[in-house]
Protein backbone atom coordinates (compact mmCIF):
# COMPACT_ATOMS: atom_id res chain seq x y z
CA UNK A 1 0.00 0.00 0.00
CA UNK A 2 0.85 3.68 -1.00
CA UNK A 3 2.28 5.53 2.26
CA UNK A 4 0.09 8.19 3.32
CA UNK A 5 0.75 11.76 3.79
CA UNK A 6 0.32 13.40 6.83
CA UNK A 7 -3.10 15.44 6.91
CA UNK A 8 -3.64 18.87 7.48
CA UNK A 9 -2.34 20.64 10.90
CA UNK A 10 -4.49 21.30 13.58
CA UNK A 11 -4.28 25.18 15.02
CA UNK A 12 -0.67 25.55 16.02
CA UNK A 13 0.29 27.61 18.98
CA UNK A 14 0.64 31.22 18.57
CA UNK A 15 4.18 31.24 20.54
CA UNK A 16 6.35 28.87 21.64
CA UNK A 17 9.84 29.03 23.28
CA UNK A 18 12.68 26.80 22.74
CA UNK A 19 15.09 25.74 24.97
CA UNK A 20 17.87 24.17 23.59
CA UNK A 21 22.07 24.77 24.37
CA UNK A 22 22.95 24.36 20.81
CA UNK A 23 23.19 27.13 18.60
CA UNK A 24 22.81 24.63 15.06
CA UNK A 25 19.42 23.33 16.88
CA UNK A 26 18.28 26.70 17.88
CA UNK A 27 18.19 28.01 14.55
CA UNK A 28 16.58 25.19 12.83
CA UNK A 29 13.89 25.40 15.24
CA UNK A 30 13.35 28.77 15.14
CA UNK A 31 13.46 28.67 10.75
CA UNK A 32 11.07 25.76 11.14
CA UNK A 33 8.57 26.89 13.93
CA UNK A 34 8.70 30.34 11.54
CA UNK A 35 7.88 29.04 8.58
CA UNK A 36 4.73 27.65 9.98
CA UNK A 37 3.76 30.96 11.26
CA UNK A 38 4.77 30.62 14.95
CA UNK A 39 6.65 33.23 16.84
CA UNK A 40 9.66 31.21 18.20
CA UNK A 41 11.70 32.95 20.93
CA UNK A 42 15.11 30.51 21.01
CA UNK A 43 17.44 30.52 24.34
CA UNK A 44 20.10 28.37 25.48
CA UNK A 45 19.28 28.79 28.94
CA UNK A 46 16.99 28.63 32.11
CA UNK A 47 17.92 32.07 32.73
CA UNK A 48 16.98 33.48 28.96
CA UNK A 49 13.64 30.83 29.28
CA UNK A 50 12.58 32.77 32.51
CA UNK A 51 13.06 36.37 30.96
CA UNK A 52 11.56 35.47 28.08
CA UNK A 53 8.35 34.28 29.49
CA UNK A 54 8.39 37.62 31.80
CA UNK A 55 8.14 39.70 28.63
CA UNK A 56 5.38 38.50 27.21
CA UNK A 57 3.29 38.33 30.16
CA UNK A 58 2.32 42.26 30.34
CA UNK A 59 1.55 42.40 26.38
CA UNK A 60 -0.80 40.16 26.51
CA UNK A 61 1.07 37.54 24.31
CA UNK A 62 2.20 34.96 26.79
CA UNK A 63 3.97 31.81 25.17
CA UNK A 64 2.26 28.96 25.35
CA UNK A 65 4.44 25.62 24.80
CA UNK A 66 8.11 25.06 25.63
CA UNK A 67 10.05 23.16 23.65
CA UNK A 68 12.52 21.63 26.02
CA UNK A 69 15.68 19.24 24.66
CA UNK A 70 16.55 17.00 27.36
CA UNK A 71 20.16 17.46 26.99
CA UNK A 72 21.42 20.43 28.02
CA UNK A 73 25.01 21.61 28.82
CA UNK A 74 27.57 19.94 30.81
CA UNK A 75 25.42 17.10 31.09
CA UNK A 76 22.64 19.07 32.84
CA UNK A 77 19.15 17.54 31.69
CA UNK A 78 16.49 20.31 30.73
CA UNK A 79 13.47 18.23 32.65
CA UNK A 80 14.24 20.16 35.93
CA UNK A 81 14.29 23.62 34.15
CA UNK A 82 11.26 22.79 32.79
CA UNK A 83 9.20 22.08 35.53
CA UNK A 84 10.25 25.47 37.07
CA UNK A 85 9.67 27.16 34.18
CA UNK A 86 6.68 25.70 33.99
CA UNK A 87 5.56 26.40 37.51
CA UNK A 88 6.59 29.68 36.99
CA UNK A 89 3.57 30.71 34.99
CA UNK A 90 0.38 31.74 37.07
CA UNK A 91 -1.86 30.63 35.95
CA UNK A 92 0.30 27.08 34.83
CA UNK A 93 -0.56 28.43 31.40
CA UNK A 94 2.49 26.53 30.04
CA UNK A 95 3.03 23.48 28.28
CA UNK A 96 6.03 21.46 28.04
CA UNK A 97 7.23 19.29 25.56
CA UNK A 98 10.43 17.54 26.17
CA UNK A 99 13.01 16.54 22.76
CA UNK A 100 15.62 13.94 23.33
CA UNK A 101 17.68 11.33 22.04
CA UNK A 102 18.42 9.74 25.41
CA UNK A 103 19.25 6.08 25.36
CA UNK A 104 20.02 5.28 29.15
CA UNK A 105 16.85 3.80 30.22
CA UNK A 106 17.42 4.99 34.04
CA UNK A 107 17.00 8.49 32.46
CA UNK A 108 14.07 7.80 30.03
CA UNK A 109 12.36 6.46 33.27
CA UNK A 110 12.98 9.65 34.82
CA UNK A 111 11.51 11.56 31.71
CA UNK A 112 8.32 8.56 31.47
CA UNK A 113 7.75 9.65 35.37
CA UNK A 114 7.58 13.46 34.56
CA UNK A 115 4.78 12.21 32.21
CA UNK A 116 5.51 15.33 29.94
CA UNK A 117 5.28 14.21 26.62
CA UNK A 118 8.05 13.47 24.67
CA UNK A 119 9.30 13.68 21.33
CA UNK A 120 12.76 11.15 20.41
CA UNK A 121 15.35 12.51 18.15
CA UNK A 122 15.40 12.24 15.30
CA UNK A 123 11.97 14.56 15.09
CA UNK A 124 10.47 14.45 11.77
CA UNK A 125 8.73 18.61 10.88
CA UNK A 126 5.81 16.92 10.62
CA UNK A 127 6.10 14.73 14.00
CA UNK A 128 7.12 18.33 16.29
CA UNK A 129 4.55 19.95 14.47
CA UNK A 130 1.44 17.34 15.90
CA UNK A 131 2.92 17.48 19.07
CA UNK A 132 2.76 21.03 19.27
CA UNK A 133 -1.13 21.45 17.83
CA UNK A 134 -1.60 18.56 20.58
CA UNK A 135 -0.29 20.89 23.10
CA UNK A 136 -2.24 24.10 22.08
CA UNK A 137 -5.08 21.94 22.49
CA UNK A 138 -4.14 22.18 25.88
CA UNK A 139 -3.53 25.91 26.63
Amino acid sequence: PAARAPGPLPALPARVLVLDDEDEVRHAMQALLTAFGIEATVVASEAQAAAALQQGRPHGQPIGVLLCDWRLSEGADGLAPAQRLRLQEQPASLSVLMITGETDPARLQRLRDSELPVLFKPVMAHTLLRALAEQARSI
